[in-house]
């Protein structure tokens, strides 16, 4: 037993096994039995009074074991026949369907075929995957949106509960090492210590001087290429501080492309940037250490969307540019090479080197805030 909760379980007749559930005990529950849930298979079904803002929350537990026949599927499907009547059901358990691929939601072996296609007319989805719920979040809110004339509760209450807003970031020592809690005042302390660490530095410390090809066409803005990264941006991102959701640029990109392309290509030509694009909402993320020490914080910069769509074409640029200069061994900030295959080669090599009895030495190199440098100095 558990203290603080409440036991539910359905043990196994004849053997050892079966399925149980644990409750809060501060939470009304009460458990309830189908009529075709038996043997071959363990079924627990409890009821959670009053659980979320709709009503009770119905959870089910099964558990079916492997290499079992027809009657089996038959307990399965009568048992989630009844329970597919009530509005809010979470469903749990091992089914032993191996051969089931739920991203996909297909399967080879027609007795799984059964249970996907009993699983699609109660209308239930497998929650592991998370393009069906992101489909399922988006069909309830756009429900609620056509239904707000006649719903306007549910409407607003949906609203208000997605404006809650945790608080994740405790007290934090400033300069004076004092602890502070103000809210205002704390946001002014990762501010303060993030400008005194950051390092300004011109281009001419970088030390290399890049050749760039006479051959090559200068750097334009195609519409073709514009309109083509506006629709590949993913639509289930968040919106940067000019409240432009990428939602809303992939789907008028044909509208926008012509005076975005002409944005980009002035902004291009004259090295000016919209005032919209330098802004950013910075969020604090928690590394290690103390979590009163803003050192121990990263900060995450959530920019403006289209002001990311003008430096994909920049980058495109410069790396075409830059091809003769990175060496074949840079890894990561390149298209196709990620750290684990250079993790993968370099574990190759050393192996391979092992094994006919060579000596390998490995230096292991750590740079210290390395992204506390800004490269240029900002000018009017």
């Amino acid at each position: 037993m558990m203290d603080g909760y409440r036991l539910f379980r359905k043990d196994r007749q004849r053997r050892r096994g079966g399925v149980v559930l644990y409750v809060k005990e501060n939470l009304e529950c009460i458990e309830f039995n189908y009529a075709n849930c038996e043997n071959p298979i363990e079924c627990l079904w409890v009821k959670i009074r009053r659980f979320i803002s709709k009503g009770d929350l119905t959870v089910g537990i099964c558990y079916r074991p492997p290499n079992q026949d027809d009657k089996a599927n038959k307990a399965v499907f009568g048992s989630l026949k009844q329970a597919s009547g009530q509005q809010n059901l979470v469903l749990m358990g091992d089914f032993n369907y191996p051969d089931i691929c739920w991203k996909k939601s297909t399967a080879a072996h027609m007795l799984f075929i059964k249970f996907l296609e009993y699983i699609e007319d109660c209308f239930l989805i497998q929650m592991a995957c998370r393009d069906a719920v992101r489909k399922a979040k988006a069909q309830l809110e756009l429900k609620l949106t056509r239904d707000i004339k006649n719903y306007k509760k549910g409407f607003f209450r949906y609203i208000n509960n997605k404006q809650k807003q945790k608080e994740n970031i405790g007290p934090l020592l400033n300069r004076r090492d004092e602890l502070v809690t103000n809210s205002t005042e704390k946001a002014k302390v990762p501010h303060t210590f993030f400008n005194s660490v950051l390092t300004t530095v011109g281009p001419q410390a970088l030390g290399t001087k890049i050749q760039v090809d006479a051959n090559t066409d200068p750097l334009s803005m195609k519409e073709e290429l514009v309109c083509e990264l506006l629709q590949e941006l993913d639509p289930y991102k968040s919106m940067g501080p000019d409240n432009i959701h990428p939602r809303v640029l992939r789907e008028v990109a044909d509208i926008i492309v012509r005076p975005l392309s002409i944005i980009f290509e002035k902004s291009w030509r004259s090295g000016d940037i919209p005032e919209d694009w330098k802004k950013a909402n910075v969020t604090l993320i928690y590394k290690k250490g103390l979590k009163e020490d803003p050192g121990n914080y990263r900060p995450i910069s959530l920019t403006s969307v289209l002001g990311k769509v003008l430096e994909q074409i920049l980058l495109g640029a410069i790396t075409s540019q830059m091809k003769h200069v990175i060496g074949k061994s840079q890894h990561r900030f390149t298209k196709d090479k990620l750290c684990l295959i250079n993790a993968i080669t370099f574990y190759n090599k050393v192996t391979c080197s092992v094994d006919v009895g060579q000596a390998v030495d490995i230096v292991y190199l750590d740079f210290s805030k390395v992204f506390s440098v800004r490269l240029f100095t900002a000018s009017s």
